[in-house]
């Protein structure tokens, strides 16, 4: 992003296809983001104790030993763990791997005690894990069907919304359609604190555009344009983003600065034409011309 607010380093190549990422470069860095230095550091010894592993049948392991590091390059340029079917192909050959160690084996013998009591944990987490999921499952649920509620205009979704809030609020779409709710309904102030936490979570253009919205409506210009130079940016593809800082220009009396954004508006190649892309260049061609 740094380098498309940078008109000196802007391709066009590049910026036809800029969009937002989800995702980080490869599958090593999106697991340190996601587990932290200390469960990188626990990958990368699973990693290493299942290459370095030595069997009495070499050519069997060897072939798993290649399909564990063909897997592993693969995860430097791009995601395959991401997929299921190759994520549990990776795992099984890396357990088919362990289990021709050709190390000494140690058998322990738990008494019945032990056995029940463990037996009894595993069904306790089980059954919790599968109570928490359909819990989950239903205030989903309940969330869609306000959703539909609030395109209706009923309010008591905004109380509804609130009680779902204190179960759903590690759900970065929740936080975006919650704060999408409240801008709907004028409630500018919480909308901006539900967006703000929505975008602490994911990046979402949507929270962003509403982020943005909302501070326009509470006369917090600065933190608009903020918010709307960030999209143009991360964006540079996309003509909504200068649109909203062209007008935002406009509201605040700046027409230099309204008419240095048509021009570059303007000057953007058309990605995919519509009726909505001619609108906005007829508007901007409006904003130069008086």
């Amino acid at each position: 992003m740094k380098d498309f607010s940078s008109i000196t380093a802007l391709s066009r190549r590049f910026e036809f296809v800029a969009d937002i990422t989800y995702t980080a470069f490869n599958e090593f860095l999106q697991l340190l983001i996601e587990c932290g230095l200390v469960g990188f550091v626990i990958f990368a010894l699973f990693v290493r104790s299942i290459v370095s592993v030595k069997s009495q049948y070499p050519l069997l392991a060897g072939t798993f030993k290649i399909c564990v590091i063909s897997f592993l390059i693969e995860a430097i340029f791009s995601y395959p763990f991401h997929s299921f079917p190759i994520l549990l192909l990776f795992f099984i050959s890396a357990a088919l791997l362990n289990n021709l160690s050709s190390g000494n084996t140690r058998i322990i013998n738990y008494s019945h005690k032990v056995r029940w009591a463990v037996c009894f944990v595993a069904l306790v987490f089980s059954f919790s894990s599968v109570a928490y999921f359909f819990k989950q499952l239903q205030y989903v649920n309940q969330w869609n069907a306000n959703k539909r509620a609030a395109q209706d205009g009923d309010k008591q979704v905004l109380k509804n919304f609130s009680r779902l809030y204190l179960h759903l609020n590690h759900c970065g779409p929740f936080l975006v359609s919650y704060g999408e709710v409240l801008y709907d309904f004028g409630d500018y102030n919480n909308a901006i604190k539900i967006l703000k936490e929505a975008k602490s979570i994911m990046a979402n253009e949507e929270a962003s555009y509403r982020l943005g919205e909302s501070y326009e409506k509470m006369k917090m210009n600065f933190q608009a344009e903020k918010e709307y130079k960030y999209l143009s940016n991360l964006l540079p593809n996309h003509f909504r983003p200068k649109y909203h800082l062209a007008n935002l220009y406009l509201t605040m009396g700046d027409t230099l600065g309204a008419r240095n954004v048509a021009k570059k508006i303007l000057a953007m190649p058309v990605k995919v034409p519509s009726e909505t892309v001619s609108n906005i260049q007829e508007e901007m061609k409006y904003i130069i011309s008086h």
